[in-house]
């Protein structure tokens, strides 16, 4: 009779390590997300009730104001022609809402990107490591051959 048992792998120190860093990677990378798509929503709310001229002493519009006005701290005054303040039934084009989705996805993709680069670089020197550790030294000829390779 067989019993099912959990195969757990196991892992040495420095493979640990890398498993670790992949979990704090994707939650770094999970928390930027979730930053983003909370942003894009209060301000994408906020831009089309500026749009259609909210009223904001609506309990609806004035919290989606409210909340997306934290968002829009840093952007405020930046186009000096417009006026950042909100007036019941006036129809404006909240051009700092704009900008600040803009930069705020760029920023995002930006800071998910160098957190990829990042453990990468990590995790290829951890796996380096754990090789050396383990007896297999690393072959000084291919390291010699791709830097003499790319040099003119």
């Amino acid at each position: 009779m067989r019993f099912l048992t959990s195969q757990v792998p196991t892992f040495n120190r420095p493979q640990k390590e890398v498993v670790r860093m992949e979990v704090v990677r994707k939650q770094i990378i999970r928390g930027i997300f979730i930053f983003l798509i909370v942003s894009n929503v209060f301000l994408f709310l906020r831009f089309f009730l500026r749009l259609f001229g909210a009223d904001p002493e609506n309990f609806f519009a004035g919290l989606i104001f409210m909340i997306s006005t934290l968002f829009l701290l840093p952007f405020f005054g930046i186009f000096p022609n417009s006026h950042d303040g909100i007036i019941a039934g006036e129809m404006a084009v909240d051009s700092s809402a704009m900008v600040a989705g803009f930069c705020y996805n760029i920023l995002g993709v930006l800071a998910m990107i160098v957190v990829q680069i990042g453990t990468a670089m990590l995790r290829t020197n951890k796996q380096a490591d754990a090789s050396v550790e383990k007896g297999k030294p690393i072959n000084t000829q291919t390291v010699d051959q791709t830097f003499n390779h790319h040099q003119p």
